[in-house]
Order: C-alpha cells, then sequence, then structure tokens
C-alpha cells in the first residue's frame, strides 16, 4: 500500500486520472443535487389559509404532485391528498383523494376522521356545516384545493371578483355566494 509521501512516485498519468475522477464524481453529485432542488422547488406551491395552515403542493411517487394540509412551519403533513375544501377563520373540512373526509377544528387540534363517533359533535362547533350538509365556509362550498393552491381564486374571497380580468373564462369559479352540498360521502355521514 502506497502511502501519501510516495504519491509522486507514481506515474503522472495515474494521478491526474484519480484527480480527475475526484472531480467527476464532485461535479456528479453536485449537479445531482441541484436537478433536485429545481424539482423540488418547482411542485412545491403553498398558500397559507386564514386559520394558519398551509395549504401545497408536495411532489409523491404515486401522483405527479399531491396537495396536502401542513400546520405552519410544519414538516410533516397534517392531511394528506387533499382533493376539495371548506373552511372558515379557525376551521378546515377537507375530502382527500382516499375518499376520506377530515375535519380539523384548529391549528392546535387533531384532524377528525368522518367514521369517527366525534365527527358530528366537532364539526358542528366549527360553523362549517349547515342543516343541508353544505359548506358554510367563505365560498359557501366545497372548493378545489387545487384552484387555491395556484392562486386562481383567492383564499379570501374578493366581492368584486366580477372586475377581474379573467372572470369570464371561470365563470363561477371564484363566486363566493353560490351554494353547494357537500361531496356525497360527507352528505351521506355528517347529518348534524
Amino acid at each position: 500500500m502506497l502511502s501519501s509521501s510516495d504519491d509522486s512516485s507514481r506515474p503522472l498519468g495515474e494521478r491526474l486520472s484519480d484527480g480527475l475522477s475526484r472531480v467527476v464524481r464532485g461535479l456528479f453529485w453536485l449537479g445531482l443535487a441541484i436537478a433536485a432542488w429545481v424539482v423540488l422547488s418547482r411542485y412545491t406551491r403553498s398558500i397559507e389559509m386564514p386559520n394558519g395552515a398551509v395549504l401545497a403542493y408536495r411532489p409523491d411517487l404515486t401522483y405527479e404532485a399531491r396537495i396536502d394540509l401542513f400546520r405552519p412551519k410544519g414538516f410533516r403533513p397534517v392531511i394528506r391528498a387533499v382533493d376539495r375544501i371548506c373552511y372558515n377563520d379557525k376551521a378546515v373540512w377537507v375530502t382527500t383523494l382516499d375518499y376520506k373526509s377530515y375535519v380539523w377544528p384548529s391549528l392546535e387540534a387533531e384532524p377528525v376522521e368522518i367514521d369517527a363517533k366525534t365527527f358530528n359533535q366537532v364539526l358542528a362547533q366549527t360553523g362549517l356545516a349547515t342543516r343541508d350538509h353544505s359548506c358554510n365556509g367563505y365560498y359557501q362550498r366545497f372548493r378545489d384545493a387545487g384552484i387555491l393552491v395556484d392562486r386562481v381564486c383567492s383564499v379570501i374571497p374578493d366581492p368584486n371578483w366580477k372586475k377581474q380580468r379573467f372572470a369570464e373564462s371561470m365563470g363561477d369559479l371564484c363566486d363566493p355566494t353560490t351554494h353547494s352540498s357537500a361531496p356525497a360521502q360527507v352528505e351521506a355521514n355528517a347529518k348534524p
């Protein structure tokens, strides 16, 4: 085995080859780190909800990009794969791509799944449900989570939304007064 002092006795070609391979390996790992940063930053968009929760796109191996709900400055999602959302200043009621429904009464509490015995009670305390199982949040209906993260509609509805530049092409997409029922699985299980 050669020591570092014997390195000078090695042929110049070998020493250059070893140095070059170290540089190439270093450039490879640097390129991989830059590519990962670009991909993650491209797919990571987020928006803060009125109660402080964060709705964000996250890359996933099974979906192209999934929308998750996080606590502020949280690293792990509280609710994964959010599809539709109803919310007000203090609470969030969501349905997921897994056909589950959760109500998250506050940042300090844990989300309650629709199958839990306390779901109806927790949902009633949030003020998000009406007698006909409709969303009583800011938009008075469940919103597609992607519309909010993509900032097509603002998180808090603008009463002058019809004056926006693209209002004609959005139809009633950002209309805060349209009333609609909760998703079917919520309607069947969330009777007050």
